[in-house]
Formats: C-alpha cells, structure tokens, sequence
C-alpha cells in the first residue's frame, strides 16, 4: 500500500520534470483540456438535444390536434347548399321539401 503510494508520487514528479525539460506541459493542455471548438461542439450538443425534445413536444401536440380535428369532422353538420336568387342574385339557403 505504501510502496503504491510512493511510486505514485515518484512518477508524477519525474514526469512533471520530463514536461519541463522537453516542454511538452502545452501539448498535455492541449490534448487534455477542452479548447474552443470542443466547447463550441458541446453547446450545439446540447441546443440539438433541446430542439429534439421540442420537435417530438411539437409531434405530440399535433397527433392531439389531429384527433380532436377527425372528432368534430364527425360530429359537424353538413355543408349548407346555396342557391341563386332569380330576382337578386344572392345566395339562399336551399330548403329541402318534405
């Protein structure tokens, strides 16, 4: 346990000094860190991720609108028929005879 914890320590400051010496700290930064063009891929992550749960939201709504449209097509009454006055030319209400 403590030889594990010494060898740990031993690596990281011999690395730490082969960083120094050969300058390679920038590289590990580099490799390591996030830059900008990973933020920026992160950020249009999550804006999809967002646009994704508003589209199927959106996809829901309109399967309700759907339905609720098809179920007062059937409970509507038909369309009224017209018919042109002779005398005017406005539109009557056609009356169908008993």
């Amino acid at each position: 346990m403590l030889q594990a914890i010494l060898m740990k320590k031993v690596i990281s400051v011999v690395m730490e000094k082969i960083a120094k010496k050969h300058r390679i700290k920038k590289l590990q930064d580099y490799v390591e860190k996030d830059n900008e063009l990973d933020i920026q891929v992160k950020q249009q992550q999550k804006t999809i991720g967002r646009q994704g749960k508003t589209i199927e939201e959106n996809e829901k709504e309109i399967a309700i609108m759907k339905n609720e449209i098809s179920a007062l097509k059937e409970i509507a009454h038909a369309p009224q028929e017209y018919v042109c006055c002779k005398n005017c030319g406005c539109k009557i209400a056609k009356i169908k005879n008993k």
